[in-house]
């Protein structure tokens, strides 16, 4: 069972380096999404496996110029992630 972490972060270059570090830490490239600032991007944030209640307000911050990070941690790999 996977499990979607998300995380919000003050600014899209936060986002960036939360990714790199989960990188570092061996997660695949394609368990992580990372959102920088932008007007829109509930769909996109959906399409990273995020519920459609969630992403709608995550996209709001996003419009407010915050960074969002995704990961799809892979069962047993949670507590890693986090």
């Amino acid at each position: 069972m996977t499990t979607i972490i998300t995380r919000l972060y003050a600014s899209g270059d936060q986002a960036a380096a939360a990714a790199t570090a989960l990188r570092d830490s061996e997660f695949d490239d394609a368990n992580i999404s990372g959102f920088g600032a932008g007007p829109d991007q509930a769909g996109a944030v959906m399409a990273a496996g995020v519920h459609q209640s969630a992403s709608d307000i995550y996209a709001r911050h996003l419009g407010e110029g915050a960074g969002l990070g995704v990961v799809r941690a892979p069962y047993g790999s949670a507590v890693t992630a986090m």
